[in-house]
């Protein structure tokens, strides 16, 4: 991989780490009036901090010109349009949220939150899948 690939790589994991910090505020801020939420937030949570590290680990070996296979280009892309979609539905849940009265909102977010925690299983399958597909590259890669 040439240096520029490699520096183009390593923005492009930095951007997907800003993105994902983006995501865990955004996310935490919306359940933080959900009571019952539960389960679902931890481990949503637990998979944004686990793929944001796979990220930074991407990040740091093409900071430090280390040639990755060029899969790894198209998980990231994947892993982008997944959190980026993430970030959008998040962005539209809390701004009804706040366009509904103050009194109700707490009530109408638990009503929405078990469809919308159907949604954010499948972003945790998704999450899942995009960290295990980038791990097995980046061990592959190490061997």
């Amino acid at each position: 991989m040439d240096p520029i690939s490699l520096v183009g790589l390593a923005a492009s994991a930095g951007a997907l780490i800003q993105l994902t910090g983006k995501v865990i505020i955004l996310f935490t801020d919306y359940v933080s009036s959900v009571k019952g939420a539960g389960a679902s937030v931890d481990q949503l949570k637990v998979e944004l901090t686990a793929v944001s590290g796979v990220l930074m680990e991407i990040s740091n070996l093409a900071a430090n010109g280390v040639a990755l296979n060029p899969a790894v280009t198209a998980i990231l892309t994947e892993s982008q349009k997944t959190l980026q979609t993430m970030l959008e539905e998040m962005t539209n849940w809390t701004l009804k949220s706040k366009q509904a009265a103050v009194t109700s909102l707490g009530i109408r977010r638990r009503i929405k939150w078990s469809f919308r925690e159907k949604k954010i299983r499948g972003w945790i399958v998704m999450l899942e899948s995009h960290k295990a597909t980038i791990s097995l590259h980046l061990q592959h890669q190490t061997l």
